[in-house]
């Protein structure tokens, strides 16, 4: 039986816009396949990009089986950024 609910991460960025890399806070996926987005190989992805807008499996490769948990965490990441842009970057 899946359990999979909310995600929430929290995303570094640099003042020049570059992503340090993400970190799940709460991460409520299926044991098994849906966990593979929570592992190095998928969230070290992120760490260095620096791209106004990140696009699944141009940017970043979706984890393999956790396509819903992949394209959720890039629109979070999305949303950081734009956030980002908007309020926090350096002019």
């Amino acid at each position: 039986e899946g359990r999979e609910g909310p995600i929430t991460l929290s995303v570094g960025i640099l003042p020049d816009g570059t992503l340090t890399g993400i970190v799940y806070t709460e991460f409520n996926e299926t044991p098994g396949i849906g966990t593979k987005a929570n592992e190095p190989e998928f969230k070290g992805q992120f760490a260095g990009l620096n791209v106004g807008k990140i696009t699944l499996n141009q940017d970043v490769d979706a984890a393999s089986g956790a396509t819903i948990t992949s394209t959720a965490t890039v629109n979070a990441v999305n949303a950081a950024l734009d956030f980002f842009a908007a309020y926090l970057a350096a002019s």
